[in-house]
């Protein structure tokens, strides 16, 4: 038997009263709140489709006048939404002060939500200096989230922010602390490029205290890493000596200096950060650092390699203006580096020796006995370097590396002349290799 169907004209929608409160809360309607409340009781703590509920939703947009409203109706203050912030926590990352001053005294501002961030976090990391003065009396300073950011790091993106716990703070504070790994309130001074509190906060680790070097060191870096030119040359001033060295990124792993860093980051490109690091970096100019190994010359030719495989393009630039700058320096290890860079490099097949003689500035420092020894490797020959790697074209290197040595002003002594050539006529049929290895060096 067919089911009866109601009358026409007679079916309504069932009440969604949760869209009709989000709806008069956006609106700002306090009336409009206060109507749907009466309406539909069980509004008060119904979450909308945001998984917000309606004091959450008024504490989010600031509405100070609603929260209050419905907190004297019963909405439940310490209420979690699906990432366990709170009503107060959705104020203060909004720079709500109003409605912040509201919810403090009936909520729990120790609450954190699931990346371990506070009220106060959350509004620091905002830059919402209002808002921290009503928060942080009391509150611990130190306090870690999950990201090992504290109150005091976050802090340090701001002056305001800076001030605003100065001011609250029942003793002095030690702004020295951080993270073991870099995190501090410098390194987030630097990244923000708010050079007034970068400024408040370099005598911090500028003072021969227990890590000051490290903290400027992982600052330079949150400068190069977020592009921060005039925070980086700021810290590059005043930084001590051992700053521009390695940095422990944990217990038991080496990172770049901030030099080699900088080239990492820029890949190759950009001349500015090494600008203003190279002056500084002289006793650790040539050390080899992260996990390739590589000091600064190698990186930015391996990073140039990396991005443009398929022939030297503008990045090698950034090499040759290193070599350069080092050239210039009076390292009385230049020849030996830059011999050990081309043997390094050769031996790893990550540039054929007709590559490097595109770069002139780098092929004349290149001295013959480094091109000999490569040669020995690349022809298969045993070399200072050892034998050479299985896939490599030894005829096709052969040629190459002798275009090398030709161009970088070297000379070959008549035997390994010939014994060139003997290797190159033996071929009786041209490889594509080789092929390409001549059209690459009839353009040079």
């Amino acid at each position: 038997m067919a089911a009866t169907q109601p009358p026409r004209g007679t079916w309504k929608p069932e009440p969604q009263p949760e869209f009709a409160m989000q709806s008069a809360i956006k609106a700002s309607s306090l009336s409009r709140v206060l109507a749907t409340l009466s309406k539909f009781r069980f509004a008060l703590e119904k979450p909308a489709g945001n998984g917000l509920t309606p004091l959450a939703q008024a504490a989010q947009l600031g509405h100070a006048e609603i929260v209050k409203a419905l907190l004297e109706r019963g909405a439940l203050a310490n209420a979690v939404d699906k990432v366990s912030q709170t009503p107060l926590m959705h104020a203060a990352q909004n720079g709500h002060t109003e409605a912040v001053r509201v919810l403090i005294p009936v909520s729990d501002a120790e609450k954190v939500n699931e990346y371990r961030k506070n009220a106060l976090m959350l509004a620091l990391e905002n830059k919402h200096a209002d808002c921290v003065r009503l928060l942080a009396p009391g509150r611990d300073l130190r306090q870690e989230s999950a990201h090992k950011e504290t109150p005091l790091s976050c802090a340090g993106r701001s002056m305001a922010c800076v001030r605003a716990l100065i001011e609250t703070a029942s003793e002095p504070i030690d702004w020295r602390c951080g993270a073991p790994y870099g995190l501090s309130a410098l390194s987030e001074a630097a990244a923000a490029q708010d050079l007034e509190a970068l400024a408040f906060l370099i005598p911090f680790s500028t003072d021969g205290s227990k890590g000051a070097d490290l903290r400027m060191g992982w600052a330079m870096r949150a400068a190069i890493a977020k592009q921060k030119l005039a925070s980086l040359e700021m810290l590059a001033q005043v930084a001590p000596e051992k700053a521009f060295g390695p940095a422990a990124q944990t217990a038991t792993e080496v990172e770049h200096t901030p030099l080699n860093f900088a080239i990492s980051v820029a890949g190759g490109r950009d001349f500015s950060a090494a600008r203003i690091l190279a002056p500084k970096s002289r006793s650790f100019f040539w050390l080899e650092t992260g996990r390739n190994e590589e000091c600064a010359i190698e990186l930015a030719l391996s990073d140039a390699w990396r991005k443009t495989p398929s022939g030297i393009k503008p990045e090698l630039s950034l090499a040759v203006w290193l070599a350069q700058w080092a050239a210039g320096q009076g390292f009385p290890d230049f020849q030996k580096e830059m011999d050990r860079i081309f043997e390094h490099l050769a031996r790893a097949d990550v540039y054929t020796a007709s590559e490097w003689s595109r770069a002139d500035v780098l092929a004349q420092w290149v001295s013959e006995g480094a091109l000999r020894r490569a040669l020995d490797t690349s022809t298969g020959r045993q070399g200072r370097m050892g034998p050479s790697t299985p896939h490599m074209d030894a005829r096709l290197e052969a040629f190459a590396l002798k275009e090398a040595v030709q161009e970088a002003g070297a000379s070959l002594d008549t035997e390994l002349s010939e014994e060139l050539i003997a290797k190159k006529n033996a071929q009786s049929v041209e490889s594509s290799a080789l092929g390409a290895a001549r059209k690459s060096a009839g353009r040079l």
